[in-house]
Formats: C-alpha cells, sequence, structure tokens
C-alpha cells in the first residue's frame, strides 16, 4: 500500500498538492504556491496517510515569514515590493535613456502609495531640487552588480524628503554624488526617515558658505525629520565661508529640531573652513547639532574631520548622547573631537580619542570643548574613555569655560591627554574655567600638563566625592590638581571622597611634579587662603598660601585620601 497526500493550506488557502516519489524510505509530496513577500504565513496540514492506512493527526502549528526585497539578478528597474511586479525597466542604453527611465520611476513611486525597490546597473545624473517626495512612500535604492552613482546636473537638492510616512533607504553600491559650487545639502529631511545601509555613501558636496554639506534634518511644526544611519559614509564635503559675518557649518550633517541615530557607518574627511579673515562661524566639521536637535551615537565613526570649534561634532543647543562608537583623529582650534556653547551631552561609552586642538589661535579642549556664559551646558560622562588627545593650551581631555558650564563625571576614564607643555599648557586631563565641575566617580590618569597634571582650576568649583580616582598624571606644577588664584573669582574645591595619588602613594599610580616640592597631588598658588585644609602627606600637598577661614577661596578636605 502506497502512502496517500493529504491537504495543506496557507493561511486557510488549499494548496494543490504533488505527489514526488519515494527518496528512500521516506515519500516525498511538494506543494506549489507564489506567495507576498513581507508576509507570515500560518501552515495546516492534515489528511495525510502513511502506506499501513494511519491518518496523521491535524497540525497547525507551523509558520514562517516571507523576506522582502528583489532578487539581486533580477532585471534593473522599479519593483512593487508586495508583488514583485517590474513596474518601470531602467534602460541605461545612454546617459539620456538612463536619466528618463529614472526619473520615470520617481514619477512612479509619487503617484502610488506603496513599498518599492528601485534596482540601478548604470550611473544616473538628474537636476537639482527636482525630487520631492511629499506623500507617503517607502522606496530602497540598490545599486546592482558595482557601485552606481547618483549625481546632480544642476545646483540645489538631490532629494526632499518632506512628509511624515517617507522612507528613503540607500542600500549597498548607492552613492549620492555632490558638486562643486553647489547651494544646497544633497539631501534636505524635514519629515518622513532617510536610512543609510552598509555600501552606500553621500559624497564630495562642496558649498560657498551653508550648512549640512551631506544631510540636513530639520523639522516642521510638529513633523520631526529621522536620520538612521546604520552603514554607510559620508565624507569629502566641504563648506566654505567667504563673507565677513558668514559661516560655514555641518560639513557632513546639520541636526536643526530633527532626531539623528547613527548605529555604523562612517562619517570622515569633512571640512568647515573660513577664507574671510573674520571670526565667523566655522562649526561642526563632521555633525552639527541644534534647535533642540536630537543626536544618539551607539556606533560608528566620526573622524578626519576639521572645523574652526568642533572638529568632530558641534552642538548649539539640543541633546547628543553617545553610548558607543569613536569620535577620533578630528582637528580644531576649540574641541577637536566635541565642542558645544549650550545643551546637554551624554557620554555613557565610546571613545573620544586621538583628536586634535592646533596650536593656530591657542588649541583648547582637544576632546572636548565647553563655552557657555549664556545657556546652560551640560556634560555628564558615566562611562566612555576621553584619551590620548592634544590641546596646544589648555584641557588636553576636557576644556570648561563660562558661567553656565556644568561637567558632571560620575564613571568612565579621562586619560593620556596632553596640553602642550612648551606653550605653558594647563590642565591635561581638565581644564576648568567655568561654574562647576563634579566627580563622582571614573578615573583622571597619565594625562601630561604644565600646570595640573589632571585637572586645572582656574575658575569656578571642583568638588570630589565618591569613588573618583586621579592618579599617575604628570607636571611641573600640581601633578593631580592645580588650583589658580583670582582675586575676583571663587576658586574651591572640596572633597569628601575618593582619592588622589601623589608622589609618596603606596598603592595606586603616583602623580607626579617634576619640579620639587611643586604639589604631586595638589598645587596651590600663592595668595590662595584656604578654609579647614587638611592634608595627610606634606610631600603630596604644596600650599604657599597661608590656611585661614576664608569664605571665598575654599579647601576642603574630609574624608579623602590625599598620599
Amino acid at each position: 500500500m502506497d502512502a496517500t497526500p493529504g491537504t495543506v493550506e496557507l493561511n486557510g488557502t488549499t494548496l494543490i498538492t504533488l505527489d514526488w516519489g519515494w527518496s528512500g524510505d521516506k515519500k516525498v509530496f511538494g506543494i506549489g504556491y507564489i506567495g507576498l513577500t513581507n508576509t507570515t504565513y500560518l501552515v495546516k496540514i492534515f489528511g495525510f496517510k502513511d502506506v499501513a492506512g494511519n491518518t496523521m493527526a491535524v497540525d497547525n502549528s507551523y509558520s514562517f515569514t516571507t523576506m522582502g526585497g528583489i532578487p539581486p539578478n533580477a532585471p534593473a528597474g522599479l519593483y512593487n515590493n508586495s508583488t514583485n511586479e517590474l513596474l518601470v525597466p531602467f534602460d541605461k542604453t545612454s546617459a539620456t535613456t538612463a536619466t528618463s527611465t529614472f526619473n520615470e520611476a520617481i514619477t512612479k513611486v509619487k503617484q502610488d502609495e506603496g513599498i518599492y525597490t528601485l534596482l540601478l546597473d548604470g550611473d544616473v545624473s538628474v537636476a537639482g531640487n527636482s525630487i520631492d517626495f511629499a506623500s507617503p512612500l517607502t522606496l530602497t535604492i540598490v545599486g546592482q552588480g558595482s557601485n552606481r552613482t547618483i549625481s546632480l546636473s544642476s545646483a540645489g537638492k538631490l532629494f526632499n524628503i518632506s512628509a511624515p510616512n517617507v522612507n528613503l533607504i540607500l542600500d549597498n553600491n548607492i552613492t549620492l554624488q555632490g558638486r562643486t559650487g553647489n547651494i544646497d545639502s544633497l539631501v534636505m529631511v524635514s519629515g518622513g526617515t532617510l536610512i543609510m545601509k552598509d555600501g552606500s555613501a553621500i559624497k564630495d558636496n562642496r558649498l560657498p558658505g551653508s550648512m549640512g554639506g551631506g544631510v540636513y534634518v530639520s523639522s516642521i511644526m510638529s513633523n520631526k525629520g529621522n536620520f538612521i544611519m546604520n552603514g554607510g559614509e559620508i565624507s569629502g564635503h566641504k563648506i566654505t565661508n567667504t563673507d565677513v559675518g558668514g559661516g560655514a557649518i555641518g560639513g557632513g550633517v546639520v541636526v536643526s529640531g530633527g532626531n539623528f541615530t547613527m548605529n555604523g557607518g562612517k562619517i570622515i574627511n569633512n571640512i568647515c573652513e573660513d577664507t574671510s579673515d573674520d571670526s565667523a562661524r566655522i562649526q561642526g566639521g563632521g555633525v552639527f547639532i541644534m534647535a533642540g536637535g536630537t543626536f544618539t551615537m551607539s556606533g560608528g565613526e566620526i573622524s578626519g574631520n576639521t572645523a574652526l570649534f568642533g572638529g568632530g561634532v558641534f552642538m548649539a543647543s539640543g541633546t547628543f548622547t553617545m553610548s558607543s562608537g569613536n569620535i577620533s583623529g578630528n582637528t580644531a582650534v576649540g574641541g577637536g573631537g566635541v565642542a558645544m556653547d549650550s545643551g546637554n551631552f551624554t557620554l555613557s561609552g565610546g571613545n573620544i580619542t586621538d583628536n586634535t586642538a592646533s596650536f593656530v589661535g591657542g588649541g583648547l579642549g582637544g576632546g572636548v570643548y565647553v563655552y557657555s556664559d549664556t545657556s546652560e551646558a551640560n556634560i555628564t560622562m558615566s562611562g566612555g574613555k576621553i584619551s590620548e588627545n592634544t590641546s596646544g593650551l589648555a584641557g588636553g581631555g576636557v576644556c570648561l569655560e563660562g558661567r553656565n558650564v556644568k561637567f558632571t563625571m560620575e564613571g568612565g576614564e579621562i586619560s593620556g591627554n596632553t596640553a602642550h607643555t612648551e606653550l605653558g599648557g594647563g590642565g591635561g586631563g581638565v581644564f576648568m574655567d567655568g561654574f562647576l565641575f563634579t566627580m563622582k566617580g571614573g578615573k583622571i590618569s597619565r594625562n601630561i600638563a604644565s600646570k595640573g597634571g589632571g585637572v586645572l582650576v582656574d575658575k569656578g568649583g571642583f568638588q570630589m566625592y565618591g569613588n573618583g580616582e586621579i592618579s599617575g598624571n604628570t607636571a611641573s606644577k600640581g601633578g593631580g590638581v592645580y588650583l589658580a588664584v583670582s582675586a575676583s573669582v571663587d576658586v574651591y574645591f572640596r572633597m569628601t571622597d575618593g582619592t588622589i595619588y601623589g608622589s609618596t602613594a603606596s598603592t595606586g599610580q603616583p602623580n607626579m611634579a617634576t619640579t620639587p616640592n611643586s604639589g604631586a597631588a595638589i598645587y596651590i598658588e600663592p595668595g590662595f587662603e584656604a578654609k579647614y585644609g587638611t592634608v595627610n602627606s606634606s610631600n603630596a600637598f604644596t600650599s604657599t598660601g597661608t590656611f585661614t577661614e576664608n569664605y571665598e577661596n575654599t579647601v576642603k578636605v574630609a574624608n579623602g585620601v590625599l598620599q
């Protein structure tokens, strides 16, 4: 007796079952069905009988989900993802036919809401400001075979995403190519979402003084633009200011009220520069954040970018949250890695490393530079590293300036940074000329400066408690901490817990003062008067001032360790 077929249903539809014969000791049955992409199917099987005539029990426990997308070897053109139907073939016979069929595909996508994939097997050049997605759609563009380029034949934007439910996805082997002398960003996202994947690129847009060479993410009313970078590269953009009082802002990306999430990819080798000999705004070589924009970095790389302030990232306002990724090898006068004058920067992971605040004009903040006398500028560091950065003058790792600047360190590490000693640089790890630096945890170590290898307090306050550690730093004076004197401004240091290892430390790595009797742990400038100052080792602490009750300049050491 032979086995007999039963019934197979997919989501209630009965399929035709074919007898494919025996394979060894197994009877094989086949089914044929053309399904939809991106669809989950419930499988129900019943009525099959074995060679003894036994009927199998009903089994409806199987389910599977079909994948979206078009086969990689499919003919180039525009496809409907729901049906895999080729709607517009792509014709690369000539530059004219390539542009014509590309524009036809864009027109088709804009006419009918849906999910589409555009396969390109040739390059395309289109007019600036000619593609505006203002109604709901999802379009994925993929290069077929090798890299394919979409370039501008005239000045303007390449893509404008202005509606909430628009999704433009740049997939593998697709490059958006800018032009010299352009007047706008390559992609404007004021509503809806731009997604970049591995193998995509947005490159080489050159603007004479403007904002956002590559991508500009903004908001209109309650609609926020969204840019999600999962991979790919934004590179080679240059914004050059030539006008007195003008600016060059956000060489790679501008986030103005919108949202930018960076999970991977690279923002590299972008430039904001000035040729007008004016103190114009030349800010954010890689990324510029303003108007309450949000930048979340959980991966990827921002490197090799250049600006006057914020070689990697500049914050004019908004929120910057970094949990992973690398900001490295960027250059500026102030804030080689990151600069900000307002907003909130939270660092919980990742690395800000090997950035440079140059000698030109006196470098400030090789890793991070913060300046604000008006709006609040807050940094919270709970993890990650600010390391191996260099400043020509102050703050090899972090430089804080202004009455409204607050830095809270709860964890992480500021290490191996340098404020150049030949220029009298101060604050190898942190230079404090702001309002308040609070160290609750983390480690400041192996930094080098002329004054204050770990921390230099020139203005404002430094309070230390919790399990924070300042160790292994080097300076001519104040290997760990240097407290300056200011007749008109309060300068204070309060230590209620934590550890500063001085030259006589028996555990940990000691700080070093290369000038004898110049405070391996803490150095206080002559004229500084302290309230209730106590130390555990005279070799670790040097004060040429006097310990008297004075409420303006305060040193308070309670349960901490000064060794």
